[in-house]
C-alpha cells in the first residue's frame, strides 16, 4: 500500500520544463553543491519537484533525502539529444566544447570518447576559443600573448592537451644541473613524448623554439632543459608537471590576470579578471602566497627575475624577515645586514635579532618533530607553548608571515582534527573548536599573503576552505562565508563551484 502511494505521489508530482530526462524515478548524479560538497558524485533517485522551491527532492542511498536545483543534477547516462550535440561539436571543430561536455560524471557512449581522443591524439592539438589571444613580441620578454579583443572574467583563452608529463620529486624541482638519469623527471617526460610520435614540424614550432637556460658542461640534452624551463606545475595535481606547447608561451606575473587550470592530461587557461584589448595576458609560474624573496628564488632557476608591479611594490619589505614592534608603528628585521640589537623609533622597545632567530629555529624544530610522529597531545602542548613567540608584539618574536608560523598553525589544526576524529574521549568538542580556530588563522594568513593582487588562490588555501566546510562544528554564518569564498575561488580558477576531486585530501 505504501509503495502504491509512493508511486502515485511520484506520478502526480509536477515536473519542470527543463531537460527531458528529469522526471520522477530517474537516476541522477549530484554535482556542484558548494555548501555540502561531500554529496557531490552520489547517485540519487528523483522523487518529486517543488514548483514553489524550484527544487527536486532526491532520495539518497542511505534512506535520507536532499532538495536541490536542476543545475545540481547530471544524468547517469548521457541523453541522446546531448550525444548528438557533442557529435556536432566535434564535426564542426569545437573540440573544447565537446571536451567540456564530456568532463562530467555522466556516462557517455564509448564512440564519443574515442572520437574526442582521436582529435586530441599525440598532445599536439590546441585551440584558442573565441580567438581572444594573439602571440606577439613583448619588450624584454620575448614572445607572449596579448588580448586580441576585450576579455571578460571567466573567458576561456586556451585549451590544450599535454604533450607529456611526469611526477616530480617530493623536494619539488630537481636541484643541480646534472641529476642522474634515473632521478630526472624530465627524462620521464622525454620517454612520454617518444611514445606520442610527434611530427617534426610541431616540435620545431612549439618545442625547440622555446628558450631555456644553458649550463656549462651540461649532461642534459637541450630538450630536457626546455622541459625544465617551460613545463607548468599541474594545478589540479600539485605533485606533477606537464608540458604544453602553446601554454608555455604565456609570460609570468606574480599578479596574474589569467590562470592555467592544468592536469597531467590537459590545460585550460581562463581570465581571472576583465582584460583590455592589447593588454598582456600572464599566468603565475609560482604559488602567489610565497614571499617575494621565495618567488624570486624559484623563478631564478628559470634564468629570470620578475619585475611585475607586485614585486616592485614588495621589494623593500620582505615579510619573511619582518617582525612588527608591539606599538604597531615600527618593524624590526631579521636581515643579516641589519644590526644585532635594534630599537623602535616610536616607543624605543628593544629587539635582539639573534634571540629572534633562535626563537624561529625553535618553532621550526617543533614543526619538524610533528612529522616524525609521536604522542599528539605532547605535540599540541609543545606547539601551543610556542604560540606566544608568533603573536604580533611578542618580545624578540618571529616574523608572523614566515612559512614556519603558518606551518605551526597548520600542525595545530591537524593535530586537533586527529584528536577529535581518531582519539576517543570527552575532548571532541573542544578539539573541533580548536581545529576551526586554527583554520581561521590559516585562512587569514593566506589571505594576507594573497593580497588584492589577483583573483588566483593557491591550492592549499582552497583545501583549507574545503576541510573547514566539511568538518563538523562550524557555525552557520561562518559556513556560509567559507562556502562563498570556496565557490568564488574555484569558479575563478577551475571554472566550477567546487574543489576538483584531485585536490580533495582523503
Amino acid at each position: 500500500m505504501a509503495e502504491a502511494q509512493d508511486a502515485a505521489a511520484k506520478a502526480a508530482a509536477p515536473v519542470p520544463e527543463s531537460s527531458s530526462w528529469l522526471c520522477p524515478g530517474a537516476k541522477a548524479i549530484l554535482c556542484n553543491l558548494a555548501k555540502f560538497p561531500k554529496f557531490n558524485g552520489q547517485v540519487v533517485e528523483l522523487a518529486s519537484f517543488s514548483e514553489e522551491k524550484q527544487r527536486w527532492k532526491c532520495l539518497l542511498s542511505n534512506g535520507g533525502d536532499v532538495q536541490v536545483f536542476a543545475s545540481n543534477l547530471e544524468p547517469v547516462e548521457m541523453p541522446e539529444d546531448r550525444v548528438q550535440a557533442v557529435e556536432r561539436m566535434l564535426e564542426e571543430g569545437r573540440v573544447y566544447e565537446a571536451w567540456r561536455a564530456l568532463q562530467t560524471k555522466t556516462r557517455a557512449p564509448q564512440k564519443l570518447k574515442d572520437a574526442l581522443k582521436a582529435k586530441l591524439a599525440n598532445g599536439t592539438y590546441w585551440e584558442f576559443p573565441g580567438d581572444r589571444l594573439k602571440l606577439v613580441d613583448i619588450p624584454d620578454k620575448g614572445q607572449g600573448y596579448r588580448a586580441a579583443k576585450p576579455i571578460q572574467r571567466g573567458d576561456v583563452l586556451l585549451f590544450e592537451p599535454a604533450l607529456c608529463s611526469a611526477r616530480m620529486p617530493e623536494a619539488a624541482e630537481p636541484a643541480g644541473p646534472n641529476m642522474s638519469r634515473g632521478d630526472d623527471p624530465y627524462v620521464e617526460m622525454s620517454k612520454d613524448l617518444s611514445k606520442a610520435q610527434v611530427d617534426e614540424a610541431y616540435m620545431n614550432e612549439k618545442v625547440y623554439s622555446l628558450p631555456y637556460v644553458k649550463v656549462v658542461d651540461d649532461r642534459r640534452s637541450p630538450l630536457l632543459r626546455i622541459f625544465e624551463n617551460n613545463s607548468l606545475w599541474c594545478t589540479r595535481e600539485p605533485d606533477r608537471m606537464a608540458f604544453f606547447g602553446s601554454a608555455a608561451k604565456f609570460n609570468h606575473s606574480c599578479c596574474p590576470n589569467a590562470f592555467a587550470d592544468s592536469s597531467r592530461n590537459d590545460c585550460v587557461v581562463r581570465a581571472l579578471r576583465d582584460i583590455d584589448e592589447g593588454e598582456e595576458v600572464c599566468i603565475s609560474y609560482v604559488p602567489i602566497s610565497e614571499s617575494r624573496a621565495r618567488r624570486q628564488d624559484i623563478l631564478g632557476t628559470g634564468g629570470f627575475a620578475c619585475m611585475c608591479k607586485r614585486c616592485e611594490a614588495e621589494k623593500d619589505s620582505d615579510a619573511m624577515v619582518v617582525v612588527p614592534c608591539q606599538c604597531g608603528k615600527f618593524n624590526f628585521s631579521l636581515e643579516k645586514a641589519t644590526r644585532m640589537f635594534q630599537n623602535c623609533e616610536e616607543c624605543y622597545a628593544s629587539f635582539d635579532r639573534e634571540e629572534s632567530t633562535h626563537n624561529l629555529s625553535k618553532v621550526s624544530e617543533a614543526n619538524k618533530n610533528v612529522r616524525n610522529g609521536g604522542d599528539p597531545w605532547e605535540h599540541v602542548k609543545k606547539l601551543t607553548s610556542l604560540e606566544k613567540l608568533v603573536k604580533a608584539g611578542a618580545t624578540n618574536g618571529v616574523p608572523p608571515a614566515h612559512p614556519e608560523v603558518l606551518k605551526l598553525a597548520s600542525n595545530l589544526a591537524q593535530l586537533h582534527y586527529h584528536l577529535a576524529t581518531r582519539v576517543k574521549g570527552d575532548h571532541t568538542a573542544k578539539s573541533l573548536e580548536a581545529f576551526h580556530r586554527y583554520q581561521k588563522q590559516i585562512l587569514r594568513c593566506f589571505e594576507e599573503k594573497h593580497g588584492n593582487w589577483s583573483k588566483q588562490r593557491d591550492a592549499t588555501y582552497l583545501q583549507v576552505l574545503y576541510m573547514s566546510l566539511t568538518t563538523p562544528g562550524l557555525d552557520a554564518e561562518t559556513k556560509d562565508e567559507v562556502a562563498k569564498k570556496l565557490t568564488e575561488a574555484c569558479e575563478s580558477c577551475f571554472g566550477q563551484p567546487c574543489l576538483p576531486e584531485t585536490l580533495i585530501k582523503k
